[in-house]
């Protein structure tokens, strides 16, 4: 059997675990590595969630330890493969909703959460999101920042030549229910098919990635897709979730708690990078140096520096005034 023909195979025993409950929801932690900051954050979710959390593990490149999670699920090409879709370089990155295939294939569970690991709840207890959330049970797609798109959107041309409408959302945290992953695995090995008969004619042809491919599937088949603010209540804002503007974890840690889903949290050597990230962005977009300068304050070297040392705070201060030294001035006031 060709395995764009094949269902999605049923849980096996070996996925199966005390604390797996087909009538609760289970979080999935998408991750490619082990750190002390992703121990927590699992504590954290099962302490206060009372559900199994577990690993999605990128083990393309590295043994992934399983930590406090309660269990794993080892996420490579040859999986891929064996579930019949396509694989690039960077699939690992570019599709987070074949780690929902895989999970579904040896877990049991009705509705999946999908994490990553740079995402916080700030809340006094996180446990309230998931409580709110068990009640729209209805809901077979839930996202942030989910919404019809247009063409200004880099993700858009990859999905047009599949749909009609095409709709975008942000995925660093998702909840699917089994039916809604399903069709998506479904339609993912039509969609493979289709793009290596394009690449065996000589066709270049874009893979859609998760947000774009998830959020156009299911909202054109009518599927019930739903943004997670619309519910009477704001769980992220645009300040607090996104995708270049990194927030310190070690300040979120000391800021009041506000009800609010955050993205990305980074501590570390990760939070360097990111920054590093968004002052490359800064002076492609030709930020003034009264921008740049004010984009990267005082907090934010206070932030590095608890972070990652005074050595890569004083580095980043030196990046910073090369990148003011070739921005364009400001213009006069008035």
């Amino acid at each position: 059997m060709n395995p764009a023909d094949q269902p999605l195979p049923g849980p096996s025993q070996a996925g199966l675990s005390e604390a797996s409950d087909p009538n609760k929801p289970v979080i999935l932690l998408r991750t490619d590595t082990t750190n002390q900051a992703q121990h927590h954050l699992v504590e954290a979710l099962h302490r206060s969630t009372g559900l199994a959390v577990w690993l999605v593990a990128d083990e393309t490149a590295r043994f992934v330890e399983l930590g406090p999670a309660t269990g794993k699920v080892s996420l490579t090409p040859q999986r891929f493969q064996e579930l019949g879709l396509f694989t690039g370089p960077d699939t690992m990155w570019r599709c987070g909703d074949y780690a929902l295939y895989a999970a579904a294939s040896v877990l049991s569970e009705t509705y999946f959460w999908l994490i990553e690991p740079d995402v916080r709840i700030h809340m006094p207890d996180p446990g309230e999101f998931f409580a709110f959330f068990a009640g729209q049970q209805h809901v077979d797609f839930l996202a942030c920042r989910l919404w019809e798109t247009n063409s200004g959107w880099s993700w858009y041309s990859s999905m047009r030549p599949h749909a009609d409408r095409v709709f975008s959302c942000l995925f660093p945290i998702t909840r699917l229910s089994r039916r809604a992953i399903e069709y998506l695995l479904m339609r993912r090995r039509v969609l493979t098919t289709l793009h290596q008969a394009c690449l065996a004619g000589g066709e270049a042809r874009e893979w859609p990635n998760d947000e774009v491919f998830c959020a156009t599937e299911l909202s054109n088949a009518n599927y019930r897709c739903m943004d997670i603010n619309a519910f009477g209540r704001s769980f992220y804002t645009r300040e607090s979730f996104g995708f270049l503007d990194a927030v310190a974890l070690s300040r979120l840690a000391q800021t009041p708690h506000d009800g609010l889903i955050y993205h990305p949290v980074l501590s570390g050597e990760p939070f360097d990078r990111k920054l590093r990230q968004r002052l490359y962005h800064d002076g492609q977009d030709k930020l003034s140096q009264g921008q740049l300068l004010m984009r990267y304050g005082a907090s934010v070297m206070e932030d590095l520096a608890r972070e990652c040392g005074e050595a890569a705070a004083r580095q980043f201060a030196d990046d910073l005034a090369k990148a003011v030294s070739s921005a364009p001035a400001d213009a006069p006031p008035g």
